[in-house]
């Protein structure tokens, strides 16, 4: 009897293999079909390009039965090739099993936990609290995955602790973090606070010394056991770190790691080219979805690797704009490969409710904001930021917008449009402090006085220079931080305040809302001027309501707000942003408790409900 006619799919030396009779590779079929996924489709024994997902493969025998079957031939498939699709299942079965049952705290995961606990345990000076370790377990067990804890709540400690653990064990010898520039003193800080010693470290920052100096001694020196790099240092060290750095001796913490959200972005992709040959990663935020779900996608490429087709099956536009059901299988698919811990959890103690001060515009402002409102009334956009200007002083509207200031307010500049100064100063524009100004420092001067350091939160460069002159005329010993501050110097500046060297630090988010703790020092913020972002409206307070507070030590906010009065009697900016915020806040804590990522609202959403109440009074008039 004739053997049947075949092609078969075969599995050896780590790769997929289609084996063809030699004329069907130059059929018409051949080529439309099937010929572009293979390395060289002139062989008979054909090779995979690329390691296709379950579904994929699924898809491409699919095609290739479809094309075989048209030319008499059957598809057979090796044993060989059977086991490695089953193996795949396994694994793919097993790693989600394991994150799931260390987040529920399965039996069968508490004897590993013990032991990874007492190994910790032994090499930290500073114990991690039983959810910082749960975490910290959790991240070590996958070995590659994300801590999406919220701010303040110690990831960098247990990461730390996955640290102590493979050193332990001698799998790793260094940990390799790349962040945010303002996160490095952090790191330091917290090694030693963990292990009793300062590590020999490496900051790509380190100021004198010439790049060259740099790469050498990264080259040279083997013993560094930290090494501290920002995303943006990456393209000038991608060649040496992957050649003298990341390999399966390196654990990578990437910090901040939304910095990293746009896809297909060049710091994103660098990013992931350098880390490749690290088995160890933590991808780490507290805010994982600063816009839309499309911000995860680099996360589940750091967090999943070759797996991630496997695990979350989902493009980049998909995921621009999911439906519902999208939105439930998308939180579904990830909920096994990140850990995600808050305050509460941890005991922190309970903030002060928030205390609000209410400041009456004078009539030159109330005048200004009528102006406002009719230059800018079909940009809303652009309104908001010059009100917020209007507030904290007056002749900020004879500026144009700077580059740093639209940084601070993270909005799209293309979203503002016409950043020219509205105003000239002929147009009658005080220059002097506006009212909020000076109830912010009468505030400021009177706790200062109770013997409270204070922290003040702005976003303009006007208004922190405003504040800071004076403040430091009436003779308050007073710093200040924003981008132009040099990073070394602004190391500095917190370790002053931290040993009590002033009472009065000002700073914007922007600059100085990651990373850097202040709670066992400071324990008032005043917040002179916030945008509708929840991301920089949250790490601000994370910088004095953060893990390690004692109990009964309080936590108190204080929100300064302006209210117009004349024809918009009773309507304030500062009101509307600041509800917005609280609700932005509520629906993120309902999210976590539901175990899902939330998505915030557009930019669009946000002014939309925070203008509306003004265009509604002026339509009345």
């Amino acid at each position: 009897m004739e053997e049947s006619k075949a092609g078969t799919l075969d599995y050896y030396s780590g790769k997929i293999h289609l084996i063809l009779d030699d004329y069907l590779i130059h059929t018409m079929e051949f080529k439309v079909l099937i010929r572009r996924y293979f390395e060289d489709p002139s062989r008979c024994d054909l090779v995979l390009k690329n390691k296709l997902s379950i579904n994929d493969l699924n898809k491409f025998e699919d095609k290739v039965r479809l094309f075989l079957n048209g030319e008499g031939y059957e598809l057979r498939r090796t044993d060989s090739y059977l086991n490695f699709l089953r193996s795949m299942d396994r694994h793919l079965n097993e790693r989600k099993r394991v994150g799931l049952d260390i987040k529920s705290r399965k039996d069968n995961v508490q004897g590993h936990y013990e032991e990874y606990s007492r190994i910790v345990n032994g090499a930290m000076v500073r114990k991690l609290r039983d959810r910082q370790m749960w975490d910290s377990f959790f991240m070590a067990t996958m070995e590659r995955s994300g801590n999406f804890s919220v701010p303040g709540s110690g990831k960098t400690a247990s990461a730390l602790g996955m640290y102590a653990f493979y050193k332990r064990k001698k799998v790793i010898k260094r940990l390799l973090v790349i962040g945010p520039k303002n996160c490095f003193g952090s790191w330091i800080d917290e090694f030693q606070a963990c292990f009793g010693y300062q590590p020999h470290y490496f900051n790509v920052q380190q100021a004198g010394v010439p790049i060259h100096i740099k790469k050498e001694n990264l080259s040279l020196d083997d013993t560094y056991e930290l090494l501290l790099f920002n995303y943006e240092a990456l393209d000038n060290y991608e060649r040496i770190l992957r050649r003298f750095i990341i390999n399966d001796k390196t654990m990578v913490v990437l910090d901040e790691v939304h910095r990293i959200k746009r896809v297909g972005g060049e710091r994103a992709n660098r990013t992931m080219e350098v880390i490749d040959g690290s088995k160890l990663i933590v991808a780490m935020t507290g805010t994982p979805i600063p816009n839309t779900y499309q911000d995860i996608f680099n996360f589940s490429e750091i967090i999943l690797g070759e797996d991630r087709k496997n695990f979350f099956d989902y493009s980049a536009n998909q995921l621009k704009d999911p439906t519902n059901l999208e939105i439930k299988g998308i939180n579904n698919d990830l909920y096994p490969f990140f850990c995600r811990t808050t305050k509460q959890q941890l005991e922190v103690p309970e903030v002060n409710p928030d205390i609000l001060y209410d400041v009456d515009a004078s009539e030159s402002e109330d005048k200004l904001l009528d102006k406002l409102f009719y230059r800018y009334l079909d940009n809303r956009f652009a309104l908001i930021v010059r009100i917020l200007q209007l507030e904290s002083d007056p002749y900020m509207l004879c500026c144009n917008l700077t580059q740093e200031d639209l940084e601070g307010l993270e909005m799209d500049p293309e979203l503002i449009g016409d950043i020219s100064a509205p105003f000239e100063q002929s147009d009658l524009i005080p220059d002097e402090p506006s009212t909020k100004t000076q109830a912010c420092v009468d505030l400021v001067s009177s706790l200062v006085d109770e013997g409270k350091p204070v922290i003040i939160w702005a976003i303009f460069i006007r208004s922190i220079d405003n504040l800071f002159r004076l403040l430091e005329d009436m003779g308050y010993k007073v710093r200040k931080i924003y981008g132009a501050v040099p990073l070394e110097e602004r190391q500095q500046i917190v370790n002053d305040f931290k040993e009590h060297g002033f009472d009065i630090l000002i700073a914007n988010p922007h600059t100085m809302g990651e990373s850097v703790s202040l709670h066992m020092v400071c324990h008032d913020a005043v917040y002179f001027e916030y945008s509708y972002n929840l991301v920089h409206f949250l790490q601000s307070k994370d910088r004095i309501h953060r893990l390690g507070l004692p109990v009964g030590q309080y936590t108190q906010f204080h929100i300064m707000f302006t209210n117009f009065s004349g024809e918009l009697r009773g309507y304030s900016l500062d009101h509307h942003i600041y509800d917005r915020l609280e609700e932005k806040e509520q629906t993120m804590l309902r999210a976590i408790e539901e175990n899902r990522l939330e998505m915030p609202p557009s930019d669009k959403e946000d002014v939309d409900l925070i203008m509306n109440d003004l265009f509604h009074i002026m339509e009345e008039r």
